[in-house]
C-alpha cells in the first residue's frame, strides 16, 4: 500500500529471480525505498552464485534521484547447500570473504546472507559500529538461528532484522533489550507472506550506547564488555 511507506524493506535469501533485478532498482529509486534481498542461484560454468542486493537510493549534490546497488557473493555456503550443489556439479567461487558496512539515510549497518551468521568472529567485527544489522534467511532451523540473532542483537549491541521466507516462518524485528520487551514484530510462518513493519529508534539507541552504564536506564540491555562508545557517539 502507498501510504504505509517503509524506509528500508527486507526480503528472505534465494528470494527474487535474478532477471527482475532491473525491476527490483527502478522501483528502489522511485519510490525511494532501499530493498534488501537474495537473489537466486546463478550458475556460470561450475561456480553456483549466490548473491545478496542491497539497493539504497539517493540524491546527488544536484538533487537527482540515484541509487548505489551492491551485489555481494556469500561467504559461507550451508553443509545442504554445499552439499545439493556438489551433487550438481556446482560450487562456490573461490573468493575472498567480504562483509560491507553501509551509511545510509542517518544509519548504519551491514547484512549478513544465512550461514554466515553462525560465525562468531565475523559477527563480533561488526560491535560498536551499527545501528543494526539484517540477515536473509532461506532456512528451517529458526531455533538455532533465534538463538543466533538474540546473540547479534545484545553481544553486537544493536537491533536485528531477521527475513526467513514464509514456509519456514520466524521473520522477526529484535532489540537488544530484556526478553519480555525485546521483540518488535515476529512471525511463525505460514502458506502466504507476510509484510512485517517497525519503527527502530536509532537515535534512542545511539543516545544509550554514547554513555557509561547507569542502573536507573532500562531502554536497553547493558552494552557488553568492550563496547566502544567514542563509536557510538561518532554514529550520533
Amino acid at each position: 500500500q502507498r501510504d504505509i511507506k517503509c524506509d528500508l524493506l527486507v526480503f528472505p535469501e534465494l528470494f527474487i529471480p535474478f532477471g527482475w533485478l532491473p525491476f527490483m532498482a527502478n522501483q528502489s529509486r522511485r519510490l525511494n525505498i532501499g530493498i534488501i534481498f537474495g537473489i537466486e542461484h546463478i550458475n556460470i560454468g561450475k561456480y553456483s552464485l549466490n548473491l545478496v542486493a542491497t539497493l539504497l537510493p539517493y540524491r546527488d549534490e544536484n538533487d537527482f534521484s540515484k541509487l548505489y546497488l551492491s551485489l555481494r557473493l556469500k561467504n559461507y555456503y550451508s553443509p545442504m547447500e554445499a552439499y545439493t550443489l556438489d551433487k550438481l556439479g556446482l560450487e562456490r567461487p573461490d573468493f575472498p570473504h567480504v562483509y560491507e558496512k553501509f551509511h545510509w539515510a542517518d544509519s548504519v549497518f551491514t547484512v549478513f546472507n544465512c550461514f554466515e551468521l553462525t560465525n562468531i568472529f565475523h559477527r563480533g567485527l561488526f560491535r560498536s559500529d551499527i545501528d543494526f544489522l539484517t540477515v536473509v534467511e532461506h532456512n528451517k532451523d529458526v531455533n538455532y538461528y533465534s538463538n543466533l540473532l538474540e546473540a547479534v542483537s545484545r553481544d553486537v549491541h544493536c537491533f536485528a532484522i531477521q527475513a526467513n521466507n514464509s514456509e519456514y516462518g520466524d521473520s522477526r524485528i529484535i532489540a537488544p533489550k530484556s526478553t519480555e520487551t525485546m521483540n518488535f514484530v515476529r512471525v511463525k510462518g505460514g502458506e502466504n507472506p507476510v509484510l512485517l513493519k517497525a519503527y527502530l529508534p536509532i537515535k534512542e539507541l545511539r543516545d544509550f550506547q554514547s554513555k557509561y552504564f547507569d542502573p536507573l536506564c532500562k531502554n536497553f540491555k547493558p552494552t557488553p564488555a568492550g563496547f566502544d562508545h567514542e563509536k557510538a557517539r561518532q554514529r550520533k
